[in-house]
């Protein structure tokens, strides 16, 4: 449960503000007509009021009149059609702006949210906090959008609230007071129950992801397929609509007693009404006071109760947007762990030289280190190997390496020069790297999947051939319906499911369409036969022969030929060496080799 977090009166103004600069930036021309166009029709029932009045008045002194002429009420109708006219136009235009905006801000915000992931980094996202906070921006920053439309309706109600309090202080002038103190005092429960609903949402945000969590997997093919066969739907629907009937009954609890208190506060609210609209016409019987003065006090009398009304409701779902947007600006602005470099990085035309040293390193929270004082030297195109058991820091150390995460101490140099002084961006362009769960683009085509390996440039057709022919995917793509065009999954029309192996293959034929001078497989072909595992790592010590390749694998057979073998264990380095130093040292690596031999044998 997150602490009560409240938002002050200074907090609500620089969000509202910031959510209007927000949807400015958007469309700024549209966002000014909006306002403008709010200001105007908050005026709107003043003019109404007084040209209808008008028009009765005008109509009742024709009607007592010994010569009746219609002409004299021509300009006033005509007066009213044009109001009439004018008013429906600036609703129109409203609603054409408010559609507009709520359309292309939601659009805006989607781009912003996975920019400003891509901003913080991957460390980032391993604190629980992040995660809490990501997820209530994904689902609540649309409120950008709702906080800004809530501000003009709150102008346009507070422009109405004042032309009707003229019109109060002329015809009830000790009622307005009454009125606006009962108006006060209601809004207080109110505020309470909305402010208590919001709340509960937030503190509930990490419970209502596990939740869908649960929900997704039970209808996701890919997890379903396990979930099926060890028979666990029932207990993640469980977990699911466990936790969503403790929530829904607390929020159904909470607006049933919020339904009996607007309730009571709308039969007083009538009760003012009915006092006020007897005063107007004991004024009318008296002869005070004529009918379309008379039609003038109780619309005033009536649209006053719904301004105030309004502008309450307004005003308190202001407060409701900032107390969820208070999480999607902190969002927006937290600042990433580590700040970019400053130097540009070229492009280098060979493989880097890597040393880390004295690097430590523990993942957020949590109490232990994975590397102390950790050291390491890869030469200029090298071709080193780190294998060992799972948990020994292996993905770890690429991570750290390529910059996904900050060591807590130590540096790491690239060409002697330290890592950090480079710009992030530059970096990567030198960098090539499978992933273990690497990305497949299933929506896109084989061409396309193995051209985002190098997307800034255009499309080398050749050398994507050329690339599939290394990793043994081309004779298979060759076999798709449309080759190279096929779209690789069979939800789409003409596509086509490759298999895991397949994947896996053409996920490495985007690094050999890369040809980055840092080359990094972490491991690359689990999921790939051995036949096939073993070309394709001849060819990548051959392609790849003036660069500096980095490969994680548990298969001893895959890393045998590599300049150097590192075995980690626990973060720390246990042996390094070649295959056959190592061999001969008889020790974990000599020991784990075999094992896996007498596997394949």
């Amino acid at each position: 449960m997150k602490e009560d977090r409240k938002v002050s009166l200074k907090e609500n103004i620089k969000l509202s503000l910031w959510s209007i600069k927000f949807i400015y930036e958007i469309y700024p021309k549209e966002t000014i007509l909006y306002v403008l166009i709010s200001i105007l029709l908050g005026i709107d029932s003043l003019i109404y009021v007084f040209i209808f009045g008008r028009t009765i008045d005008l109509a009742i002194e024709l009607s007592q009149s010994s010569q009746v002429s219609m002409t004299s009420i021509i300009p006033l109708l005509l007066i009213f059609l044009a109001y009439l006219v004018i008013t429906s136009i600036m609703y129109s235009l409203q609603g054409f702006y408010r559609s507009k905006l709520e359309y292309f801000s939601h659009s805006y915000i989607l781009q912003k949210n996975y920019q400003r992931v891509k901003e913080l980094g991957l460390q980032e996202l391993e604190r629980p906090e992040l995660l809490d906070q990501l997820d209530l921006t994904r689902r609540w920053a649309g409120n950008i959008s709702s906080i800004f439309l809530s501000i003009c309706r709150m102008i346009t109600n507070i422009f109405s609230l004042f032309s009707m309090s003229f019109i109060l202080l002329k015809y009830t002038p000790f009622l307005l007071p009454i009125i606006i103190i009962w108006k006060l005092i209601s809004y207080i429960p109110i505020s309470k129950f909305r402010d208590k609903d919001w709340r509960y949402q937030i503190n509930m945000a990490q419970e209502n992801r596990k939740a869908s969590t649960s929900a997704f997997l039970l209808q996701n093919k890919s997890s379903l397929k396990e979930i099926t066969i060890t028979g666990s739907f029932d207990y993640l629907d469980r977990k699911y609509i466990g936790f969503f009937n403790r929530f829904l009954n607390f929020i159904f609890q909470l607006r049933k007693k919020w339904q009996i208190t607007e309730g009571i506060i709308s039969i007083v609210d009538q009760t003012l009404e009915i006092i006020g609209y007897g005063l107007i016409l004991i004024q009318t019987i008296g002869d005070k006071i004529s009918i379309g003065e008379t039609t003038i006090g109780i619309t005033a009398i009536r649209n006053f109760g719904r301004a105030v009304e309004s502008t309450n409701r307004s005003f308190q779902s202001i407060n409701n947007y900032a107390i969820r947007l208070i999480e999607v600006y902190d969002f927006y602005n937290r600042e990433g762990k580590f700040k970019d470099g400053k130097i540009k990085m070229p492009r280098l035309e060979t493989g880097p030289s890597i040393d880390i040293k004295n690097l430590s390193f523990k993942y957020p929270n949590t109490k232990d280190s994975l590397f102390k004082n950790f050291s390491l030297k890869i030469n200029k195109n090298e071709k080193i190997a780190i294998v060992g058991e799972n948990g020994a820091g292996k993905s770890s150390l690429i991570k750290l390496l390529i910059r996904l995460y900050e060591p807590d101490q130590g540096r790491i140099f690239i060409n002697n020069e330290k890592l950090t002084i480079y710009k992030i961006n530059d970096w990567y362009k030198n960098i090539g790297i499978l992933f273990q769960e690497y990305n497949f683009y299933e929506h896109l085509t084989a061409e396309e999947n193995l051209f985002l390996g190098k997307p800034k440039k255009k499309i080398d057709r050749k050398k994507v051939i050329e690339a599939a022919k290394q990793s043994d995917a081309h004779d298979f793509i060759n076999k798709y319906p449309k080759k190279y065009k096929t779209i690789l999954s069979e939800k789409y029309d003409g596509g086509i499911k490759p298999s895991a192996g397949q994947k896996q293959k053409i996920a490495i034929a985007r690094l050999f369409y890369r040809n980055s001078p840092l080359v990094i497989f972490d491991e690359p072909t689990s999921s790939i036969d051995a036949l096939s595992e073993a070309r394709i790592f001849n060819r990548i010590y051959e392609f790849f022969k003036n660069k500096t390749v980095i490969i994680i694998s548990h298969r001893f057979s895959t890393v045998r030929n590599a300049d150097r073998i590192i075995v980690l264990d626990k973060g720390k380095i246990l042996e390094e060496g070649s295959h056959e130093e190592l061999m001969k040292l008889n020790g974990k690596y000599a020991e784990s080799f075999m094992k896996q031999a007498k596997g394949y044998n």
